[in-house]
């Protein structure tokens, strides 16, 4: 079957699962293996290394205007002739549109499939990966793979049953400030956490105050932009880092790799969350301390 995902963490759970044969276009934000080279579909005019302020005041202003945010190359899509096409409805800012690309493969490629891959819970997101082993005949490789997951799930939890539980602010983007919503509730309640703040597991994010955050008497704010990495995050929150630090302690992770993406990478987004509230629980998680960096609280 070939295959052309247009989802970032599709590409990371078809990789995973050692399909990366049925891969024959991706889009721009996909993360392929050193050595693997293949046509890229989409593009955007948004610059990623820009500012939170500067990339939200881009998006905005392209949501007032009616300027599509993402372009999909229907002449590349057309040439690769793909069996399959995998979009998400989940999110316009992170991804192309479903509608957007259901209505571009209906004119250039009719007969062509469509999936929609879209989960919000970590229920769902091992439901993906065993419907994506599935799809592309790699069903024991999705079975070991959430078994591995499920397995770490159940460490933690067993671990963390009897600690007195930290209130924690998720933070998702910096200027202007939003909590995280889907998964990442999941993941805090599961590391020894309550999810403070933030809407119900399976929302969408949501803009907030300073004011309101700090409200919430956290013990931790978690910061994880969605799209950016371990500096780049370090960088966003440097004025802000002083502030939170009067009130909590304050984790920064790596957001783009393992807080934002819905794949295989959720049982290293448990084990970060997990080591980062509870370090002294968790020795064998260590190598998880380069993907974020923990401040105290200042007294």
């Amino acid at each position: 079957m070939r295959v052309v995902s247009l989802v970032p963490s599709v590409t990371e759970i078809i990789i995973s699962l050692g399909r990366v044969k049925n891969l024959v276009g991706v889009s721009h934000s996909c993360i392929l293996p050193e050595g693997i080279n293949l046509p890229v579909l989409t593009s955007t005019f948004v610059d990623t290394y820009a500012s939170s302020f500067d990339i939200d005041t881009k998006v905005k202003e392209s949501y007032k205007e009616g300027i599509p945010l993402y372009k999909l190359d229907p002449k590349k899509l057309v040439s690769l002739k793909p069996d399959l096409v995998i979009t998400q409805s989940s999110c316009e800012v992170c991804a192309l549109p479903e509608n957007e690309v259901i209505n571009i493969v209906n004119k250039y490629l009719p007969g062509t499939k469509v999936v929609t891959i879209s989960p919000v819970t970590l229920g769902e997101i091992i439901d993906s990966i065993f419907y994506l082993g599935n799809l592309l005949d790699a069903e024991e490789s999705a079975k070991c793979k959430v078994e591995e997951i499920k397995e770490t799930f159940s460490k933690i939890k067993e671990r963390t049953k009897d600690v007195k539980r930290k209130r924690v602010v998720y933070v998702e983007w910096i200027d202007p400030l939003m909590v995280g919503g889907n998964w990442l509730s999941e993941l805090i309640e599961m590391g020894g956490g309550i999810s403070v703040g933030s809407p119900e597991p399976g929302s969408f994010s949501v803009y907030t105050t300073l004011e309101k955050i700090i409200s919430e008497s956290p013990d931790c704010f978690l910061i994880a932009p969605c799209g950016f990495g371990l500096e780049k995050s370090l960088r966003e929150a440097e004025n802000l880092l002083p502030l939170l630090r009067e009130y909590s302690e304050v984790v920064i992770a790596d957001g783009d790799t393992y807080f934002n993406s819905p794949s295989t990478k959720i049982k290293e987004s448990a084990e970060i969350v997990a080591h980062s509230l509870y370090p002294n629980l968790f020795p064998d998680f260590e190598y998880v301390l380069e993907f974020y960096k923990k401040f105290p609280r200042v007294t």
